[in-house]
């Protein structure tokens, strides 16, 4: 095997890559400049690594392409808080600060936002409007919460009953009476948007 490539038994996974990958890390730093003669090295060649394998993973991509942080989310299931959790500790052990501190202040909170609008529509107005296929849509049809319309008692007056003594009487046997209010939809959209500035490296330039 080419002397810049080496073979890392990580838990019993193998991962081969570039010493000069393995620079990014002080951790591996240290361990580079003494493994011509370490215990850790095994009779393949593979020298062997006491982490996470699957975490780890994410680690090698980080150390080959340091310049972004790792984004896991899905529409489906949100972030996955448990790799993170993961992750956070073998970047601590790797000493990649960078990483490990852009995962304990939770930064991948801030690259997806979700925007809800709520907007109360006629049928009319309905018909004219029109979304984008990322956009998630819902709509509730219903009685408009707005102002309530005063109906007169009597069916006389249409809005003022004061000086009428049927209203009135009326008013103090049943109450007062409204119109129905006016049937509205009520239209509930959702977008996802994606800062990607937020995975972005400062520390890298």
């Amino acid at each position: 095997m080419p002397s810049h490539l080496i073979i890392l038994d990580v838990s019993g996974r193998k991962y081969k890559t570039q010493k000069a990958t393995l620079q990014t890390s002080p951790y591996f730093q240290n361990l580079l400049a003494r493994w011509d003669d370490c215990s850790d090295r095994q009779e393949d060649g593979s020298y062997f690594i006491d982490a996470d394998p699957d975490a780890f993973q994410y680690i090698l991509e980080f150390m080959r392409r340091p310049s972004k942080f790792p984004l896991f989310w899905t529409k489906e299931t949100s972030f996955d808080y448990a790799l993170y959790n993961k992750l956070e500790a073998e970047a601590d052990y790797f000493l990649l600060h960078d990483l490990r501190d852009w995962l304990r202040k939770k930064r991948y909170l801030d690259a997806v936002k979700t925007i809800i609008e709520v907007k109360v529509l006629s049928e009319h107005q309905l018909d004219q409007t029109r979304y984008a296929a990322d956009i998630e849509v819902q709509s509730f049809f219903g009685s408009y919460t707005g102002e309530k319309r005063y109906r007169s008692p009597c069916a006389i007056h249409t809005d003022n009953i004061r000086g009428c003594s049927s209203c009135a009487e009326l008013i103090r046997a049943h109450g007062p009476a409204y119109d129905d209010p006016p049937k509205k939809l009520t239209l509930v959209t959702k977008k996802i948007e994606f800062d990607e500035t937020v995975c972005v490296n400062e520390m890298v330039s």
